[in-house]
């Protein structure tokens, strides 16, 4: 299987960055990545040299690192692309698609909870946990839509904190004992997620913080 992706250098500007990724069907290493700038091509990093990082000086004299991260448990890799340091839009070590990710994954999530309750509602079910789904599902909407509007990273890592909350609470509930492996697996996974997404709030924040000039020397 082939997938290529292109890449901006700034945010909106023109795709310059050609990444084509060649993965056999069930492996979860690439068998070959081929990296182009304006459709010259600048390297073929194996894995092993993924592993570790590579970098290319480019034209401007500026540097692009490619490397690859996995997440818990040696999960799918994940191929973060830099330019002198800073993650390229739209590459999977974007903040803002991180947060984004994060954000929708925690709203699907609180929307159903919505529906349930307020069929609930309508349905006039005398129901305490569809009440609490209701409760729980408008507070996790509320505060993706604050960590959103205003890149708050407080309020990703509360809803993070619901989600995850919510998950263990269910598992906790309806544990099975031979499905200890799996509980584990979906909570350290979930966990992780919620981190990446509440240090990518918090990066974002950081770049896009107003500059504060000292005040002029009075004489």
């Amino acid at each position: 299987m082939i997938r290529t992706s292109w890449f901006a250098f700034q945010r909106h500007g023109p795709k310059r960055v050609e990444v084509r990724r060649s993965i056999g069907l069930g492996s979860t290493t690439w068998d070959e990545i081929v990296v182009r700038v304006d459709a010259i091509e600048i390297g073929r990093p194996n894995a092993a040299e993924l592993r570790d990082g590579v970098e290319y000086k480019l034209f401007d004299h500026s540097v692009l690192r490619l490397w690859v991260e996995h997440g818990p448990g040696n999960g799918t890799p994940l191929l973060m692309i830099t330019r002198n340091g800073h993650p390229l839009p739209k590459s999977q070590g974007d903040p803002v698609m991180i947060v984004r990710s994060t954000l929708i994954m925690i709203l699907v999530f609180a929307l159903m909870q919505i529906v349930i309750g307020l069929l609930a509602v309508i349905l006039h079910a005398d129901d305490t946990e569809m009440d609490w789904s209701l409760a729980l599902g408008s507070i996790m909407a509320l505060l993706v839509a604050f960590a959103w509007r205003n890149r708050s990273a407080a309020a990703m890592a509360v809803a993070g904190l619901f989600f995850l909350g919510e998950w263990v609470l269910f598992f906790g509930t309806h544990f099975i004992p031979w499905y200890l492996v799996s509980f584990l697996t979906v909570i350290t996974g979930t966990g992780w997620m919620m981190l990446r997404g509440v240090k990518a709030a918090r990066d974002l924040k950081a770049m896009t913080l107003p500059i504060r000039h000292p005040p002029e020397h009075v004489a």
